[in-house]
């Protein structure tokens, strides 16, 4: 996953340092995650929620009562066009007294992380100030937080 923006658009880069993007409003800021993680999971979508299970940290029971399924953008390393597609995830969220948090995560079982040095586990942690829904700043992302692929 690549989180691509100008300073411009309607997330720029993090003032603080960090890894991540925040709003035009300074009132949600981005960050994500790419790494590898083992699993024996059966198919992408049970390793995704124990990966959900870990970046949120859940437990399984609330991860399989909450989370939902959502997508991430879709393009191709070799050009800036979009590859007209989505790339599904696990999507969980919560409120506390300070913040809406919004976690969503996708692994690839059948990726070789050893033989392509690519991250198998990709995750968006999306925190909002109190009283702004991540869910909805969520699909602002699409243009800055996409799966990339090279054909």
């Amino acid at each position: 996953m690549e989180l691509l923006a100008t300073d411009d658009a309607a997330w720029r880069s993090n003032p603080a340092g960090d890894v991540g993007f925040v709003n035009a409003d300074s009132t949600c800021t981005a960050y994500y995650f790419a790494e590898i993680i083992e699993t024996a999971a059966a198919n992408d979508r049970s390793a995704s929620d124990e990966y959900l299970v870990e970046r949120a940290g859940a437990t399984t029971d609330e991860i399989a009562t909450y989370a939902e399924d959502g997508y991430f953008a879709l393009t191709h390393a070799s050009t800036p066009e979009s590859a007209n597609g989505e790339v599904a995830s696990r999507n969980v969220g919560w409120d506390t007294d300070e913040q809406g948090i919004l976690v969503a995560v996708r692994v690839f079982t059948n990726l070789d992380s050893t033989a392509s040095q690519m991250a198998n586990a990709y995750a968006l942690q999306l925190e909002c100030d109190a009283g702004i829904n991540p869910w909805t700043q969520l699909h602002s992302l699409d243009e800055f937080a996409q799966i990339v692929v090279d054909p």
